[in-house]
């Protein structure tokens, strides 16, 4: 929640308010938080919000997994794959060869399919994944450890190779 409170707002600790100031009392202390929107003041990242809240929905189910863990889960990179091929339809990304280019290219129509998924396109988008968290050396990390810009980057580096979130 943090991570989308802070692309879109500045957020700063005004003091802490102890669990003794409330009746009942809770079993945790609170804080008092001043939020500002940093549309204001034009500091807002040119980024889809939509998109934003759909790749950190996916980094954060599991925080403390590394990004390799997350996105080479079967379920996760099937779930990605039906979300990137069902939003090209409505889009067209530049520079991005589309999936029926690739399978033009692929294997001479040996694709094999299951549940209507061809699975040469799936190991395609597999790999993209994998290129994207090696290459850029985001495989190890955590999501917890990073800062919003790293995440922003890496949203940037997946939509280059094609992998979107919403």
């Amino acid at each position: 929640m943090a991570a989308n409170v802070n692309i879109v707002a500045n957020v700063k600790r005004l003091m802490d308010v102890s669990k003794r100031h409330f009746v009942p009392a809770p079993k945790v202390d609170s804080s008092l938080v001043s939020i500002k929107p940093k549309e204001d003041l034009g500091l807002v990242p040119k980024v889809d919000l939509k998109e934003w809240l759909g790749f950190t929905r996916v980094c954060f189910c599991k925080k403390n997994k590394t990004l390799d863990a997350i996105f080479k889960q079967k379920r996760m990179v099937l779930e990605l794959f039906e979300r990137t091929r069902s939003g090209r339809k409505n889009c067209v990304y530049s520079g991005i060869e589309s999936f029926e280019e690739s399978e033009e290219r692929g294997n001479g129509g040996e694709e094999r399919e299951r549940e209507g998924v061809d699975l040469g396109e799936l190991g395609v988008f597999k790999e993209r994944i994998i290129r994207v968290l090696e290459t850029r050396g985001f495989g190890e990390k955590r999501p917890l450890k990073l800062s919003n810009e790293e995440l922003l980057c890496l949203l940037g580096f997946f939509n280059q190779e094609g992998v979107f979130f919403q």
